[in-house]
């Protein structure tokens, strides 16, 4: 079953449910506190040569950021973990979502 309602979304954006706190750094140093749907790795991207890296991606509401730019860094709050976005990806049908496309840094 897809997930098409902003019911649907709630859900998993709820940081007691599935959704994960981040904090989202531009290249102009101001950070966004958010909620994201956290992607796991389950593809590699190789990036010329032997090298595969694995890719997160952070599903979050469109605009909840400003415009998502490739060299920010997204910073998961409850690991602090960070990640370098290497690209803003596919929004949805919709126009509801956004997904960020990162890298661990």
């Amino acid at each position: 079953m897809p997930v098409e309602s902003a019911a649907d979304r709630a859900a998993f954006l709820n940081p007691d449910e599935f959704g994960e706190r981040i904090l989202y750094r531009g290249l102009g140093g101001e950070v966004v506190p958010t909620v994201a749907l956290w992607l796991r790795p389950g593809d590699r991207s190789n990036f010329g040569g032997e090298t595969q890296i694995d890719v997160h991606r952070f599903m979050i509401e469109r605009g909840a950021v400003g415009a998502v730019t490739a060299g920010a860094v997204v910073t998961v709050i409850a690991t602090g973990e960070e990640f370098d976005v290497i690209r803003p990806d596919e929004v949805s049908a919709d126009g509801a979502m956004q997904t960020i496309v990162a890298v661990m840094a």
